[in-house]
């Protein structure tokens, strides 16, 4: 056992050096002007944020996303007499048309489309409005349920 005198020496060698007392490094993490001037992190143009933007979505998929639109659109167009607004158009109206879209089936060659069709279609319109940057999703959206 250790008596009192001994503890008091081992607690004075074990003190722990204040911040103030390390040794400085001899080069920063982060370089200092960096730090003062603002310039680690850069500054995105428009247009390079446009580009990301773009460049999210393969060529085959955008090709995808129009086919389904324009197959969504001629259905519009002949069944009511006018596009849909997507940009514009409110969720329950939305609803509403795809329900209708999707009892009508559209026939290809005389033939109803497969259920998987009027999924790719569903997902073309959904990429289209997230293009347009509408908070709506007809994929998730409990709304959007049949």
């Amino acid at each position: 056992m250790l008596c009192s005198s001994q503890l008091e020496d081992i607690t004075e060698n074990l003190s722990i050096p204040a911040l103030s007392d390390l040794p400085k490094p001899e080069t920063p993490a982060i370089p200092l002007n960096v730090l003062k001037t603002g310039n680690r992190f850069k500054e995105s143009t428009d247009d390079e944020v446009n580009r990301l933007f773009e460049a999210r979505q393969t060529p085959g998929t955008k090709k995808n996303t129009n086919w389904g639109c324009k197959m969504f659109q001629d259905w519009s167009i002949e069944r009511r007499g006018e596009p849909v607004d997507l940009e514009a158009i409110s969720p329950s109206q939305l609803n509403g048309l795809l329900e209708k879209y999707c009892e009508a089936r559209p026939l290809k060659d005389g033939e109803l489309y497969h259920k998987n069709i009027l999924k790719k279609l569903r997902g073309a319109i959904n990429r289209k409005l997230a293009d347009l940057k509408r908070n709506i999703d007809i994929v998730k959206d409990k709304d959007f349920y049949i």
